[in-house]
């Protein structure tokens, strides 16, 4: 919102360019290391829309604040789904890619591009493999299983104390 309502733009939007752009890199890095895949395209997309204007240093326009907000608020949206591993309650992405995808091309949004005009389709889920080929599974691999609360939580204490380190850094 500060970089939309920024009057005149240059060198004063460097720096708020700067915090999206880590908070927007932050949040794809994240996801795919986490194998959220449907989120880090998703906030490489919101990167794709920020990156013309953080270039011009110019303010972000209504349009594009309007995206990269309802972007986000699927995003956490998604994000809670896959924490409380409620993947089947996934809705389509795709409306809210094609709204990115128009503001970074500088076309118009779809008319019903926000996830309150998508409907309710759940993405297809893979069947959950039976207890004994989990357990096979898990023996043939040499990878560790997660608690992606316990996950979200560490990140929100690496996101903390990179805040405490800028300001810091700032004194």
């Amino acid at each position: 919102l500060q970089l939309e309502r920024a009057g005149g733009g240059g060198e004063a939007l460097s720096e708020p360019y700067t915090s999206l752009a880590r908070a927007l890199h932050t949040l794809k890095g994240s996801a795919a290391t986490l194998g959220l895949t449907d989120l880090a395209e998703l906030a490489h997309k919101m990167e794709d829309v920020v990156a013309p204007s953080r270039k011009a240093l110019a303010p972000v326009s209504a349009n594009a604040a309007d995206g990269l907000l309802k972007a986000v608020d699927v995003f956490m949206s998604r994000l809670r789904l896959h924490a409380d591993d409620k993947e089947d309650g996934l809705t389509d992405l795709a409306p809210t890619m094609e709204r990115l995808g128009a503001i970074v091309e500088g076309r118009a949004p779809p008319a019903a591009a926000g996830p309150e005009a998508a409907p309710a389709v759940a993405e297809p889920t893979a069947p959950a493999p039976a207890p004994a080929e989990s357990a096979q599974a898990e023996d043939s691999q040499s990878s560790w299983r997660v608690n992606t609360r316990q996950v979200m939580a560490l990140m929100r204490e690496v996101e903390h104390l990179r805040e405490l380190r800028l300001r810091i850094e700032g004194r």
